[in-house]
């Protein structure tokens, strides 16, 4: 399945997101802030990232160049989210490929996802002819 890094630093927020997400058909990890973000990134590289543009420790931006800098997670699509009013202005310099508005519709999030990675299901093997 599509595995999804979703960094957000509001539980309600990140929780509602990885539920909405989950129920897509993605796999969803959350983390609280762009520094666990970027460390989890590097060790297990998601399909996807979604992350929130201000939090603690290491902003969203910051964490973004950061996995550019990276070969494992340099091409790795990046949905920004946030509430900040020059966001768009912040958008056109920071190495994201989307940005949502806070606040925003899921289907806009669901839209934003699925056209950068479409869910993969899983299929249960199936026997061949043959099999015994």
């Amino acid at each position: 399945m599509s595995r999804i890094l979703v960094v957000e630093d509001e539980p309600n927020l990140a929780q509602a997101l990885g539920e909405y997400l989950s129920e897509l058909g993605y796999v969803v990890e959350i983390v609280p802030d762009g520094e666990q973000a970027v460390r989890r990134a590097t060790a297990a590289p998601p399909d996807l990232i979604v992350m929130d543009l201000m939090m603690p420790h290491l902003n969203g931006g910051e964490a973004a160049r950061l996995l550019r800098q990276h070969a494992q997670t340099a091409s790795i699509p990046i949905i920004a989210i946030s509430a900040l009013g020059d966001a768009d202005e912040l958008a056109s310099v920071l190495p994201i490929d989307a940005l949502l508005h806070k606040p925003f519709d899921l289907d806009e999030l669901g839209d934003a996802v699925t056209t950068r990675v479409p869910p993969r299901f899983e299929t249960p093997a199936t026997a061949q002819p043959g099999d015994a």
